[in-house]
């Protein structure tokens, strides 16, 4: 327990007080997120990237000829460039199709003017009820 020492209920015998303090704090928090799968996934990943390409890039180059061997003839093959470039051109063609498409009839249309819409409607009768309660309950 040295990362606690500055905390006030250290002096305190009960390991339960110490554990809630620690852990139902800010700084308890912050531990918490360090001790998670993700962050140990994530930090794992970032280690093993540094491995592969700092200290042995041997590694990823063998990975690299034994699954595509002829990944030498593809990189600077005309005929691959070509057929990249043939796939990938319709593609911003339907993608701002699309996009206009959707921006305006599900954003636009459905989010915005509905919610707008919806709460116009529900203004209006929680008004009536509003000025029902009030007459009622200020009546004579």
């Amino acid at each position: 327990m040295i990362f606690v020492t500055h905390l006030p209920t250290l002096r305190c015998k009960s390991w339960r007080i110490i554990w809630h303090t620690i852990f139902h704090s800010a700084y308890g928090m912050a531990i918490h997120g360090l001790m998670t799968l993700p962050f140990a996934l994530a930090l794992s990943g970032v280690v093993l990237a540094w491995f592969f390409y700092m200290k042995r890039p041997d590694i990823p180059a063998a990975f690299r000829n034994a699954l595509l061997p002829s990944t030498g003839y593809w990189k600077t093959s005309t005929v691959s460039i070509a057929l990249m470039i043939a796939s990938l051109r319709p593609v911003p063609v339907l993608s701002v199709a699309s996009l206009a498409d959707s921006d305006v009839k599900l954003i636009d249309g459905a989010l915005v003017n509905g919610t707008a819409h919806l709460i116009g409607k529900l203004s209006g009768v929680v008004r009536k009820l509003h000025l029902a309660l009030f007459i009622i309950t200020h009546s004579p």
